[in-house]
């Protein structure tokens, strides 16, 4: 799932395994200022990339080319406003 959060934020939500979630984010660490990666949820393996409205079609062709190597499929449902507040550290109550 991928939603903005407003309109200087999107967010792509994933299902990453566990034991490559580290990994997820030293690559987008590599790639300085093209996503940030937040684990939302390490027991359901949910993580989320934030990125900008207009990097959002570079930080999604990265995943798709990462896809091969880590395994990753994106969630099946957006997490809901207290899970926001808490991890991306605000809502705008925009959805």
């Amino acid at each position: 799932m991928r939603e903005f959060l407003d309109s200087e934020t999107f967010v792509f939500y994933l299902q990453v395994p566990s034991s490559m979630i580290v990994l997820l984010q030293g690559y987008f660490e590599s790639y300085e200022d093209l996503g940030l990666v937040r684990t939302l949820d390490a027991q359901s393996s949910l993580v989320c990339v934030i990125t900008t409205p207009s990097m959002k079609e570079s930080c999604e062709n990265l995943l798709l080319a990462l896809r091969s190597e880590l395994p990753w499929r994106e969630a099946e449902e957006i997490p809901g406003d207290e899970l926001k507040q808490r991890y991306l550290g605000y809502f705008s109550g925009n959805n």
